[in-house]
């Protein structure tokens, strides 16, 4: 499988196109002049909301009017079975973290090699674009590489703006890959929510609102199932917080798994009981 990754004036024309039509919503997300308290909440109220539910599985199932699903697992991506999985990269494809690297050393040596000579051909990978590299010997077709931007913590509107905007970029196009790659499902963890120091709560809330404008703009798309898959309760639970508050015209209903009933060690046979209860 080829190496590709997204040219300068596609990576300019992608923020442009899924951007520039969604600044004012943008800025509704996050009034910049609020944005240092928004931070301190998110993230008390998200370690709050990690004690609430425990496991791994299937959070939340979202159902587009478009036809498609989104879901909130949580668990190990590797052990997702899709078509494509994102890895949560640097400009220089170094790893960073501990799940870029896991990915990176579970697709092996041709998937580190595809990387090499992306960084050889391009050089960094700007913030907001991604890279596309074989899946090696994990059981998905692709890796991708997607460089979510750094949270500026005093910035000033425009910067807090401009984040954003690439955070948009940058699953604006997962998704792209998917689609024309026909791809049927991709599964991506919370891009930002991690060492990039974004508040989680805002994270959470740019992802899945642009993966469902995603999805609206184009209802007919081989790509039907994405699965925001993290490890994190945290970050799980923000998702989940953030999937119920969220209010898109493309969002049908929200589906929640039926809890596990617990295993009751008092209902099980006891041969003893049985016993008595021939006797009687």
């Amino acid at each position: 499988m080829s190496c590709t990754i997204a040219s300068s004036q596609l990576y300019t024309s992608v923020v442009r196109r899924c951007c520039s039509s969604t600044r004012h919503a943008a800025a509704r997300l996050l009034p910049p002049v609020h944005c240092r308290t928004f931070c301190e909440t998110t993230r008390n109220d998200s370690t709050d909301l990690a004690n609430s539910d425990e496991g791994d599985g299937v959070k939340l199932c979202l159902k587009l009017h478009s036809g498609q699903r989104v879901e909130i697992v949580q668990g190990n991506i590797l052990d997702e079975d899709v078509d494509a999985i994102v890895n949560p990269s640097s400009s220089s494809l170094f790893h960073d973290s501990k799940l870029s690297s896991d990915i990176m050393t579970a697709a092996g040596h041709l998937a580190r090699r595809q990387n090499m000579k992306l960084i050889n051909r391009h050089g960094s990978i700007p913030a907001g674009s991604v890279a596309v590299v074989t899946g090696g010997f994990l059981s998905c077709h692709s890796i991708i590489h997607a460089v979510a931007p750094r949270w500026i913590e005093h910035g000033t509107p425009d910067e807090y703006d401009y984040c954003i905007r690439l955070l948009r970029a940058a699953i604006h196009y997962v998704l792209l890959v998917g689609n024309d790659k026909m791809y049927y499902s991709v599964s991506t963890p919370a891009l930002g929510a991690g060492c990039n120091g974004w508040p989680v709560s805002l994270c959470c809330k740019v992802l899945l609102d642009t993966t469902l404008s995603f999805f609206e703009s184009r209802p007919i798309t081989p790509l039907k199932y994405v699965c925001f898959t993290d490890i994190n309760p945290i970050v799980i639970a923000t998702l989940v917080n953030e999937a119920n508050s969220l209010e898109h015209p493309n969002l049908e209903s929200i589906e929640r798994p039926e809890p596990k009933p617990p295993s009751d060690d008092s209902t099980r046979d006891n041969p003893a009981e049985n016993a008595n209860d021939g006797a009687s």
